[in-house]
């Protein structure tokens, strides 16, 4: 155990469960930048104990494993810090029970709650959660079950899930909502365990889920397993849902395993006026009741103070706890009560004297109805409202204003949490009821004169003190000097607007009117309200205001209403009230009114708000958009916040909005919005559409003409509204200049491109557009350069013909002396026939201007005839023993002879010999070359008849390179076979390939045959396709 004050630490053992759980701290964590404040500086606590005596301490921290919290401890002697030590605290309190919310109000607080855990389907668990406590069957606890998830909302992102359903009355309003969770971990590793202190929850059915982080988290070890608590404040969520919403709490962490337990509690704090006035408080803390370690731990008080009773008449109270590992088999567990000097212990339908924590979820003895699902047995979750009868005063008597609340168990062990108490008080009941009436009669105008009636009433059980009410005017309102005076007969003294003279005064500083109010009311303070339940007995006054004539403030708000607060002090608790605006009159189900009197103002006389300016933007210029009605007002300057949006993001926060330089993407709808200090409305102006302009004239350029004669016509385009202007400025021109839409015969006096101006002027925007014409010269058109690539070759000859002329000015046509013509600008001829051909070109200019030109080339092409062709050949026909011919060319020397033989081999002499190296038929083909590079072949054949074989008797396949391989020699053959047998018959190898040697391998080549002589044989048919057969041996000598 760590005990942590100021800069000093004490490291301690108490006992073997620390030891057995130094592994799996407990602690106490509070998310806040407060928590753990003690630095850890650690030395013996022996040494302390003899060296320390008596010492001075700011801050004392605990921590034990998993247990982790801090106190303000003061002054400490060494008695006391050997209390701390004690092994009596060990599993008692982890952290103290502190307020979490108080309040004194009329209304109460209600439970949701519900368990996360069940232990399953099965008929055995069935009967156990659906057993009724004291007289059902079994009466079983969570041990005796293994435990596992429940999850009802059909979310596959949930893994536990459970619901129940608020109900609050008509008037009831939700001043306070907490969030408990906790769970059992078990002492092995829980999947999610890290996610504990999270929380998924809904206020209805169809709602999405909200995350909720825990804002303390306690971890703590309960008879040997590790467990955790959570709480978050999620009021103002709660706040906003329906007032009867049902909630669904989803993944609460816990382990699936026998004896586990999980579930939550939503405590609600609510008011309603129809209830009585009561004390409603909330603690929250920590605290492990058990008989293990000695009776100190069996018991935890929890004192509350804060309240005061009626002096008289009925006292009732209401008290909850919501406890963990409360088992429905086991007694001796109790809860009791001590206002009137003895613990009196609690009992209801539910629940037994000495079985107060039993595994239920109820109210005043009754099982809650709204559950799912709603378990009679929870298996170690407990939340319960006790309703205990105070008629006997046994309780809480009259004029009471402290109390103790206990838990004590004789036999089990019980986790506390959080415990409740709802007590009724004896407290004043303030209300102040407003009515405004129109003194200028008929419609409420701007500038009407208003007077205000305020009639203060204490509805509550005990006179109120130092009473005094406030009303602070509406900004659309001025007070009417003078005007404040009692309405109550008898009511004195007279009142001023003055402070401290009277019991009233206007202070104009706060725009405020203040009356002290009751017997003994003066000019400093308030005096007493006596009680009337029933509201007969008030006090009144009034005065008087004139509403203004601000048209935007009235046409922001024109509903004109009021509330008046009253403050005092309880005669005999002196606990401060407040009627937090809320009358004495009361709607058709009877909860009170704050608003009373609503009045509208009429203002259709009012001018109505635009923005200035109206109109079009050109492109580029700076443009302030603003409310005239708002600039020299100085009411609206005082009190207006200006929100502009428009597009583009923009944004402003003064009257006026500046868009410099405004461009198209400026363009679009701009909304100013103004709201006023002291009014809750919106004022949104009418809507303001800003075009942004640009003038973009243009015109369709002609086509271009010829120098000599022009004459050109312009249109132009582009202008978007009446009364638009066009003015053009022509470049070497009659004439230079012109305005109007359309200009006419327009004359060019110079060649080439002349620039044309046009101007566009409309509702005050200009624009621009420059474009050109172009004027055309005669050419000067003359015999140009015509080539031929190739200019010669061998017929046929394909040839790109080409000239130096402009494609853009001229169009050519092409003639050629065989009789063939083409208008291509650059042809592609074929020149069929050997011989030498002229061409001719005619030319003509293409633009505007006239012109043209003819001329030829002679000889331009030249096309080559093909070479003559022819040779001998002797023998035709040879045998495959001497298989050689004569070659003999029959063509011109000059030209290049060459033969190609169809078995692979060649000639390259006109005149020569040739050995053929197979037999069969093959073809001759003799090709010649022309000095011009033309070519012709002819081609003649040979037969080589016969065939040859011959094999080898033996091979040494051992690797050295030398007859390594057993290959017979085959020629003249058109098919061919070869096997090879051992000396058993075995066929060892074979190929249909003449030119495959035999390497001394089995067929599939994974061995080599031994030193050995085998058999073969060779079948194949010869040139005449005769069958023929070899056999032999062959003998193999590594």
């Amino acid at each position: 155990m760590l005990l942590r004050f100021g800069h000093l630490a004490v490291k301690s053992k108490i006992g073997p469960k620390i030891q057995r759980t130094a592994q799996r701290r407990w602690t106490t964590r509070k998310y806040s930048p407060s928590l753990l404040p003690c630095s850890k500086t650690t030395i013996d606590s022996l040494q302390v104990m003899q060296q320390i005596g008596s010492l001075q301490f700011t801050d004392l921290c605990i921590d034990m494993g998993r247990m982790h919290t801090c106190w303000n401890v003061g002054r400490f002697a060494l008695g006391s810090l050997l209390l701390v030590l004690s092994p009596g605290l060990l599993g008692q309190v982890v952290d103290d029970f502190d307020i979490r919310f108080q309040a004194q109000q009329n209304g109460g607080i209600q439970f949701l709650a519900n368990t996360t855990m069940y232990c399953g389907t099965g008929s055995s668990c069935t009967q156990a959660q659906n057993a009724m406590p004291i007289t059902g069957f079994p009466q079983d606890n969570n041990n005796g079950h293994s435990m596992q998830y429940y999850d009802g909302d059909n979310d596959p992102a949930t893994w536990s899930s459970s619901s129940d359903s608020l109900s609050l009355g008509v008037c009831a309003e939700v001043s306070w909502a907490g969030l408990y969770w906790a769970g059992r971990l078990g002492n092995g590793s829980v999947p999610n365990e890290n996610l504990r202190d999270q929380v998924k929850i809904k206020a209805g059915e169809n709602e999405p889920y909200l995350d909720v982080l825990a804002e303390q988290e306690w971890e703590f070890d309960a008879s040997g397993v590790d467990n955790y608590c959570c709480f978050a404040n999620i009021t103002p969520w709660v706040v906003g849902n329906p007032v009867n919403a049902r909630y669904t709490v989803a993944n609460v962490v816990a382990t699936e395993q026998s004896g586990s337990w999980g579930g939550w509690v939503l405590v609600i704090v609510y008011e309603d006026a129809l209830a009585n006035m009561r004390n409603l408080t909330v603690f929250d803390g920590l605290a492990m009741i058990t008989m293990s370690g000695g009776g100190s731990n069996a018991t935890v008080d929890v004192p509350i103070s804060g309240f005061l009773t009626p002096p008289f008449g009925p006292v009732d109270l209401e008290l909850g706890v919501v406890a963990y590992d409360g088992d429905r088999g086991e007694s001796g567990d109790q809860l009791g009560f001590n206002g009137a000097g003895t613990f009196e212990y609690l009992s209801d339908a539910t629940h037994a004297q000495n079985n107060a924590f039993n595994s239920t979820q109820s109210t005043n003895g009754v099982m809650n109805p709204w559950r799912q699902p709603a378990f009679n047995n929870t298996l170690g979750h407990d939340a319960n409202v006790f309703v205990p009868d105070n008629s006997a005063f046994d309780l809480l008597p009259n004029n009471a204003s402290d109390a103790e609340i206990r838990v004590t168990t004789g036999g089990e062990s019980i986790t506390v949490q959080v415990v409740t108490s709802v007590i009724d008080v004896y407290e004043p009941d303030l209300r102040a009821t407003v009515y405004i009436n129109d003194l200028n009669g008929g419609v409420v105008e701007p500038g009407d004169i208003l007077e205000y009636t305020v009639v203060a009433k204490n509805l509550g059980s005990d006179a109120a003190v130092g009473v005094y009410a406030e009303t602070t005017l509406d900004i659309r309102t001025n007070f009417v000097e003078g005007s404040l005076e009692w309405v109550t007969p008898n009511a004195i003294p007279d009142m001023t607007d003055a402070l401290g003279d009277d019991p009233g005064e206007f202070e104009e500083d706060l725009q405020t009117v203040r009356v002290r109010l009751g017997q003994g009311a003066n000019g400093l303070q308030g005096g007493m309200l006596d009680n009337d339940p029933m509201g007969q007995d008030s006090v009144a006054y009034r005065y008087r205001v004139q509403l203004t004539d601000d048209c935007l403030l009235l046409q922001c708000d024109g509903s004109l209403t009021a509330e008046a607060d009253i403050f005092g002090a309880g005669d005999i608790s002196g606990n401060s009230q407040t009627n937090e605006g809320a009358s004495a009159l009361v709607d058709a189900n009877g909860c009170p009114v704050e608003e009373v009197t609503v009045l509208e103002v009429a203002t259709g006389v009012c001018p109505p708000v635009t923005i200035e300016p109206v109109g079009t933007t050109c492109l580029g210029d700076d443009v302030d958009l603003e409310v005239p009605e708002l600039i020299n007002n100085p009411l609206a300057i005082s009190l207006a916040n200006y929100t502009w949006t428009g597009p583009n993001g923009f944004t402003a926060n003064g009257p006026t909005a500046s868009i410099p330089a405004a461009d198209f993407g400026d363009a679009g709808v701009y909304t100013m919005e103004v709201t006023f200090d002291g009014l809750t409305c919106l004022l949104s102006t009418a809507d303001f559409t800003l075009d942004v302009h640009e003038a973009v004239p243009t015109f369709d350029a002609p086509e271009s003409q010829c120098l000599e004669d022009n004459a050109f016509d312009f249109v132009a385009l582009g202008g978007m509204f009446p009364n638009a202007t066009y003015s053009w400025i022509f470049e070497n021109a009659t004439p230079g200049s012109s305005v109007g839409t359309a200009v006419g015969g327009v004359e060019f006096l110079a060649g080439g491109w002349q620039e044309v101006l046009l101007t566009l002027n409309e509702i005050g925007c200009t624009g621009t557009h420059l474009d050109s014409v172009f004027i055309e010269t005669p050419p000067d058109l003359s015999a140009f350069n015509i080539e031929a690539n190739p200019p010669s070759g061998c017929a046929p000859l394909t040839v790109l013909l080409s000239s130096d002329a402009n494609s853009e000015e001229v169009a050519q046509s092409w003639t050629f002396s065989d009789g063939e013509t083409s208008e291509a600008f650059a042809p592609v001829h074929v020149f069929e026939e050997p011989g030498v051909y002229d061409v001719s070109v005619f030319a003509m200019s293409t633009g505007n201007c006239p012109a043209f030109v003819s001329f030829g080339a002679t000889a331009l092409v030249e096309a080559y005839p093909d070479p003559p062709v022819g040779f001998e050949v002797a023998p035709l026909v040879v045998e495959l023993t001497n298989p050689v011919v004569d070659l003999e060319s029959l063509v011109d020397p000059v030209n290049d002879v060459s033969y190609f033989m169809s078995d692979g081999g060649g000639l390259n002499a006109p005149n020569g010999t040739y050995a053929f190296s197979d037999g069969g038929t093959f073809q001759i083909v003799q090709t010649v070359v022309s000095p011009e590079g033309c070519a012709a072949t002819s081609v003649r054949e040979v037969v080589v008849n016969g065939t040859l074989f011959y094999a080898p008797t033996a091979f040494t396949p051992d690797g050295d390179g030398l007859n390594d391989v057993w290959l017979p020699v085959a020629r003249g053959m058109t098919r061919y076979a070869m096997m090879i047998w051992n000396r058993w018959g075995q066929r060892i190898w074979s190929t249909n390939d003449p030119e495959e040697p035999w390497l001394g391998q089995k067929q599939n080549g994974s061995h080599f045959v031994p030193n050995d002589v085998y058999h073969w044989e060779v079948s194949y048919l010869d040139q005449l396709s005769y069958p023929r057969v070899h056999r032999g041996t062959v003998i193999v000598a590594r």
